[in-house]
């Protein structure tokens, strides 16, 4: 749990260490209300592999079989796949 901990203030540390130059070099992204028109096509889009994703991930039948298969000599094989 340190080690996640310690990455995350890292990341954090870094990421505030390097605003000051991207400002004064003027790269700093600016939020605008102004779109694009292919970002609502993107996102249109990405929203079914979206829901692919999610239902892929949430599987019951993963979980039994990891359950299943653990207690096999090469058990932990089968989980990986």
């Amino acid at each position: 749990m340190a080690l996640a901990w310690g990455v995350l203030v890292a990341g954090v540390v870094q990421l505030l260490f390097h605003l000051p130059f991207l400002y004064r070099l003027g790269l700093l992204p600016s939020p605008s209300r102004e779109s694009d028109p292919g970002v609502g096509e993107v996102k249109r889009l990405m929203l079914p592999a979206l829901f692919g994703v999610s239902v892929a991930q949430n599987q019951p039948v993963s979980r039994y079989d990891s359950g299943l298969f653990s207690g096999h000599r090469f058990g932990f094989l089968a989980v990986l796949f």
